[in-house]
């Protein structure tokens, strides 16, 4: 079967265990996603930057989350900007290790996202 999808338009949403998948998937298909967001980021690494650079990412995380350092979403994020990249940060007030309700439902994020086009500056 053939599916009309606008190839420069996949993005990546993941959290917890699953951001660090959609990271780990953006590092092995450079280029393939129009954009990334990461809920709850529970790694990170040195290497990231660079090949992330070419990615859009908004990141976020809940300031009160106890399984896994926000430090993670802020090193990732400063890596990827240092690099040249688009990276956004959200840090979500009063919130835990469960972020996925407080961003899969704002029309913003989800907005954001149809936005992005693989390739293309980043749409604020």
């Amino acid at each position: 079967e053939n599916y009309n999808v606008d190839i420069d338009k996949i993005s990546l949403m993941g959290g917890s265990s699953g951001a660090g998948r959609t990271i780990h998937m953006a590092l092995k298909y450079p280029n393939f996603f129009s954009c990334l967001v990461t809920m709850a980021l529970c790694e990170n690494s040195s290497s990231w930057g660079k090949t992330l650079a070419k990615e859009s990412l908004w990141a976020f995380h809940g300031s009160e989350d106890t399984v896994c350092s926000k430090r993670n979403s802020e090193l990732t994020v400063n890596r990827v900007s240092a690099a040249g990249g688009y990276a956004k940060l959200t840090i979500l007030k009063g919130v835990g290790h469960s972020t996925s309700n407080k961003v899969l439902y704002d029309y913003r994020i989800v907005n954001w996202m149809i936005k992005q086009t693989r390739g293309q500056p980043v749409v604020k």
